[in-house]
C-alpha cells in the first residue's frame, strides 16, 4: 500500500489509463487537424488562387530572352492556357462546387422560412 492508499498496481494502471487517453486524444487531433487542412485547401477561394498563381507562373516562364513573348509562344500559351482551363473544369472538385451552387440557387432564401412561420 502507497501513502495514498490505493496499491501500487492500482497506481500504475491509472498511469497506463491516462497514457492511453493521451495518445487517443492526440491521434484524434492530428485527424482532426488533417481533416481541417484538406478542407481549407479544397475551398474554392484556394482552388482559384491557385489556378491564377498557376496561370501567372506559366505566362511568366513562356517569355523570351528579351522579356517580349514571340507570336508562336503566344499562340501556345493560349492554347496551353484553353486546355488548362477546360481540364480544371471538368475536374470533380469543379463540377462538385458547380452542383453545390446550383443547389442553393434553387433554395428559398431563409427569410422566407421565418415569415412563413409567425
Amino acid at each position: 500500500m502507497s501513502r495514498h492508499g490505493i496499491s501500487a498496481d492500482a497506481q500504475i494502471a491509472l498511469v497506463q489509463q491516462r497514457i492511453y487517453l493521451h495518445r487517443l486524444a492526440l491521434r484524434l487531433s492530428v485527424d482532426a487537424g488533417k481533416q481541417a487542412l484538406r478542407e481549407r485547401l479544397s475551398a474554392p477561394s484556394m482552388l482559384l488562387t491557385a489556378a491564377g498563381l498557376g496561370f501567372v507562373a506559366g505566362r511568366l516562364s513562356k517569355r523570351t530572352e528579351r522579356g517580349r513573348p514571340s507570336a508562336m509562344n503566344r499562340w501556345w500559351a493560349l492554347s496551353d492556357t484553353a486546355i488548362t482551363a477546360l481540364r480544371f473544369a471538368q475536374s470533380g472538385r469543379v463540377l462538385w462546387l458547380v452542383r453545390n451552387l446550383a443547389a442553393r440557387a434553387q433554395q428559398p432564401p431563409a427569410s422566407a422560412f421565418t415569415s412563413q412561420q409567425r
